[in-house]
């Protein structure tokens, strides 16, 4: 990190999400956190990181925290973004917050879902006994 840092390798968003990702990778979310807030440029893929970081570590609310930031923020999510955030909503069983993401995905956020969406719709579904 601090190599990164020094040679100034973490302007770049590639080198900083890799970091970042490392760091969650290892169960670290607060140096993931470091790393996403020393990061002087953020785009869509430093974001992701961010939002598979949470959704990663089993922490649903960080991840919809972090979509919903990345929105406020003017940023339009892809289909990675709201991926994460379908699949943290199934490993917690929220159902209704993983519909509404879904359903913005065409009626907000202009995108069509692909198949992996629709399927962790399912997985939403079938979790809840719906």
């Amino acid at each position: 990190h601090c190599f990164i840092f020094r040679s100034g390798f973490l302007s770049n968003v590639f080198c900083g999400s890799a970091l970042l990702d490392m760091y969650a990778k290892c169960g670290s979310m607060r140096d993931a956190t470091r790393a996403f807030h020393e990061m002087p440029n953020r785009n869509i893929v430093s974001w992701n990181a961010m939002i598979t970081a949470y959704a990663q570590n089993g922490d649903v609310e960080g991840t919809i925290e972090v979509f919903d930031q990345m929105v406020s923020m003017g940023l339009r999510p892809d289909s990675v973004s709201v991926l994460n955030v379908l699949t943290a909503c199934s490993h917690r069983g929220l159902v209704e917050e993983g519909m509404r993401y879904f359903n913005n995905m065409t009626e907000l956020y202009l995108m069509e879902p692909r198949r992996e969406h629709y399927v962790t719709m399912v997985d939403i579904l079938c979790r809840s006994g719906r």
